[in-house]
């Protein structure tokens, strides 16, 4: 009887344990809930019913199954990577069998902290909210031993459980977009910086041309159910990772890595090397993935895949500026030659000193009535040429019209409801004098441009970054011109100075404090997401991806998440290749065409490309995009104004339908 007695009590106390390893959070007000275990990790979230597994099954998986250690990381909702700097050698650490797990659970989430005999010790924070799920470390809590510390996270490297017997893809947000369908049977592992490389890194050739990652972002389409896990804090050290099933690896993988430090290779000798690590490291911010789930609207509205994903991001993070133009001029003020556009005189064209100031006068008069609504853009200026200070620069020889005159017509364009910028770039005019970005060495790092085909280094362009604490946005900010930035959308990088240094996410976060700052709108090139919030327009958007076999079909993720909201250009349409494929492409997302005044300008092409196309474009230029089907070689793109067009890049014909709402 005693016996008896004693194994209640020992199975009651196992009981007790057990149910204390289990946590159940939920968010205050919609249906989402976390359940799992604290020690096994075996944590689901749940948004109304819809079930995503944060760690991979346990279950034998078409035959193959995971052993040793990619097991160990199947199972784990982090894995670290480790570096012993008295031997260099790198170690793989998995939240799974971490050797100590403490937690605390208050109202909706959870706090974990991984502890390991190495000395190491990562916090871990899951909270369910009313927008989704956010799973965030805050990195100045995370402890390192002496002789050991880490550079690279990789958070939930097995989220959404996608097997092998899954069927859908990932949503990439590589330039425009594309998918990786699941068992593609394609090999190769995908591997894109956030926000392209850390431009500090002088060193990196590459031989292909890459599109950037604009759109800190994944999208998971998995039998019928979606999501998008957005990296909302720390997305500047952030690398996406993805990846298709194979024969070693049952999983469809897609996640994102976090790159606490840098490092770099330094010759010792004419043969030899040695790796350099950053210690202590620059970054001691927040990261954080939040899962969302897909709004996909209700009855003739529902949309599903990549066009609710792009919809679901879309209302969370792109505002509405409210501007919206109908084409852009792009005018490089040097070396131009006078030329109409459509009857219309272009005014900023190389003056003798004798022109007819009346001539002048009414050519601006024209322009100023374009019924298109257009963006002037001036390429390539500085603060004095915006004020209209640096005369001889412009090669304004003697332009017949005064100052004031000049600024009147100018008001005139922008009364008429058109919109003129001037592009200049902050970074690389200010980087002449003052704090230069440096290695970790602390030597000063140039920056180079290269050729496309060959990846020759091209040092007739170089230039230094200046640090972003010391950049001013500011420079001009006076109606009727608008800034331009040229490298605030493009470029982010870490700034070794010893005045203020910052690493490559504090460059994201600064800039975007600076743009948040202004009290106007303005337009940026590239467009990464950070500096959308008070943009207008996108000078250069991204419309094709990185055309890597494993990205098997292209979307205009980043045009559908963007219509609507505010507009963007393409290349030029005079200067590309194939200008009939640039057409197809402006009427697929609802771009803004854009053509490139300067002296090169071949104005019979433009005239008849805008007396040809110009009045269709504008029926979907600046409209958001309802819906976006693929069928083949076909893509059928309905507007929210009702227009639908069917565009077929096999035969490069299109057919609009509908019409303007």
């Amino acid at each position: 009887m005693r016996r008896l007695s004693v194994s209640i009590i020992l199975i009651l106390l196992t009981m007790t344990l057990l149910l204390a390893d289990e946590i159940s959070i939920m968010s205050p007000s919609r249906a989402y809930a976390l359940s799992g275990d604290s020690e096994d990790e075996d944590y689901v979230v749940s948004f109304d019913g819809e079930q995503w597994s944060l760690v991979a099954t346990r279950s034998n998986v078409d035959g193959v199954r995971l052993r040793g250690a990619s097991r160990v990381r199947s199972q784990s909702l982090l894995s670290l990577t480790v570096i012993e700097e008295s031997s260099g050698r790198i170690l793989t650490l998995n939240s799974n069998v971490a050797d100590d797990v403490s937690y605390e659970v208050a109202g909706s989430y959870v706090e974990l902290m991984y502890s390991f005999e190495e000395g190491i010790a990562v916090p871990l924070r899951l909270e369910v909210s009313d927008d989704g799920l956010h799973v965030s470390i805050d990195t100045s809590g995370i402890i390192e031993s002496d002789d050991m510390f880490i550079t690279n996270i990789q958070l939930l490297p097995f989220f959404s459980d996608s097997s092998s017997r899954s069927s859908g893809y990932f949503l990439i947000p590589d330039g425009e977009g594309a998918l990786l369908t699941f068992n593609n049977g394609i090999g190769g592992i995908y591997r894109q910086q956030v926000y392209s490389r850390d431009s500090v890194d002088s060193t990196e050739v590459r031989t292909t041309e890459r599109e950037v990652i604009r759109l800190p972002l994944f999208g998971v389409e998995r039998d019928g159910q979606d999501v998008i896990a957005v990296a909302t804090q720390g997305a500047g050290m952030a690398t996406l990772n993805a990846q298709s099933s194979s024969e070693s690896n049952p999983y469809n993988q897609c996640f994102f890595s976090y790159q606490l430090r840098r490092s770099e290779d330094q010759s010792i000798a004419e043969d030899a090397f040695q790796t350099v690590w950053e210690n202590p490291r620059l970054f001691s911010g927040v990261i954080e993935l939040v899962i969302v789930p897909v709004d996909r609207g209700e009855g003739a509205d529902s949309v599903s895949g990549y066009v609710a994903m792009a919809h679901t991001f879309r209302d969370m993070f792109i505002e509405d500026n409210g501007r919206k133009v109908g084409l852009v001029l792009d005018v490089d003020v040097l070396d131009l030659e006078p030329f109409d556009i459509g009857g219309i005189p272009t005014p900023f064209n190389v003056v003798e000193p004798d022109a007819d100031e009346a001539i002048v006068e009414e050519m601006l008069e024209r322009l100023q009535h374009h019924e298109s609504g257009m963006l002037l853009n001036f390429v390539d200026w500085n603060k004095d040429q915006m004020e209209m200070k640096a005369s001889s620069d412009l090669k304004w020889n003697g332009f017949p019209l005064s100052s004031r005159k000049r600024e009147s017509a100018f008001a005139a364009i922008v009364d008429a409801g058109n919109v003129i910028t001037a592009a200049y770039d902050p970074v690389s005019l200010a980087s002449r004098s003052g704090d230069a970005i440096r290695n970790l060495s602390d030597e000063v790092v140039a920056q180079y441009g290269y050729k496309v085909n060959s990846s020759y280094r091209d040092v007739s362009s170089r230039y230094y970054l200046r640090n972003a604490e010391v950049v001013d946005l500011d420079l001009f900010a006076d109606e009727p011109f608008l800034p331009a930035y040229s490298t605030i959308g493009e470029i982010s990088y870490s700034d070794y100075g010893e005045d203020h240094p910052l690493d490559k996410d504090s460059y994201c976060l600064v800039m975007a404090e600076k743009l948040a700052s202004l009290k106007h709108p303005y337009a940026v090139y590239g467009g990464n997401l950070y500096a959308l919030d008070g943009a207008f327009h996108v000078f250069e958007a991204p419309y094709r991806n990185s055309r890597f076999e494993m990205l098997d079909t292209a979307v205009p993720f980043y045009e559908i998440a963007l219509s609507g909201r505010l507009t963007y250009s393409f290349d030029p349409v005079d200067r590309v290749a194939d200008s009939r494929l640039m057409l197809l492409k402006i009427l697929e997302t609802g771009a803004v065409p854009c053509i490139r005044i300067d002296g090169d300008s071949d104005s019979d092409f433009i005239c008849s490309f805008l007396e040809e196309h110009l009045d269709e474009i504008s029926m979907c230029a600046g409209q958001g995009i309802r819906d976006h089907i693929i069928d083949g070689s076909k893509r059928i793109v309905e507007y929210d104004n009702g227009v639908v067009i069917t565009i077929d890049y096999a035969d490069g014909t299109y057919d609009i339908g509908g019409g303007r709402a």
